[in-house]
């Protein structure tokens, strides 16, 4: 396999193509000689690459015909939180948009100080979510376009709320505790 983009880091480039491949359905592996999902992990890392700060990427590819059927495919790549997968699965149902396969990795990753992408695995790293979704076809350029400034609104609202939800539960618990403690004291009396 040869990367069909120029300066196409090696390392990198292995580390995002084994892990597509360990988190990828059997079927989506055998459709052809493996040239499909070496070419998405590809694709995946390009989208690493530009990615920096909080910000979310989204891509929403032209349909094509790949594996016998007439698809599109979504890219996200984004800091990795929770509810990512459910909420752009919601989302594109209510946009009318079906999920025929997904990929879903989470990889810890390393970025110099200017977000630039400079290794993936190993320890210590951020964890960042990279989901491929196949979809059904969307066709129109504005289509497209409107479902990934759709995803990235979404994206963004669960990041924000996610952001919170770990101060809050503190809060919740500190609550919880001076609670029990005024309960013993009350019960002292």
């Amino acid at each position: 396999w040869r990367p069909r983009r120029k300066n196409t880091d090696r390392k990198l480039f292995s580390a995002i193509a084994r892990a597509f491949l360990q988190r990828s359905s059997e079927d989506f592996l055998l459709e052809d000689d493996g040239a499909r999902w070496l070419g998405e992990s590809e694709k995946m890392l390009a989208l690493a690459m530009r990615r920096s700060g909080t910000r979310s990427l989204v891509r929403v590819e032209a349909p094509s015909v790949k594996g016998g059927a007439r698809t599109s495919v979504i890219r996200t790549c984004m800091r990795d939180h929770a509810f990512i997968v459910d909420s752009i699965q919601l989302a594109l149902a209510q946009l009318g948009v079906e999920v025929l396969d997904r990929v879903n990795m989470v990889l810890a990753v390393h970025r110099d100080n200017s977000g630039q992408l400079i290794r993936v695995g190993g320890e210590a790293g951020q964890s960042e979510s990279l989901l491929w979704l196949e979809v059904s076809p969307v066709d129109k350029v504005e289509d497209r376009k409107a479902i990934e400034r759709a995803l990235k609104d979404r994206l963004e609202e669960v990041r924000l709320a996610v952001g919170d939800f770990r101060r809050m539960l503190r809060r919740m618990k500190d609550l919880a505790n001076q609670f029990e403690f005024v309960a013993s004291v009350q019960r002292d009396r």
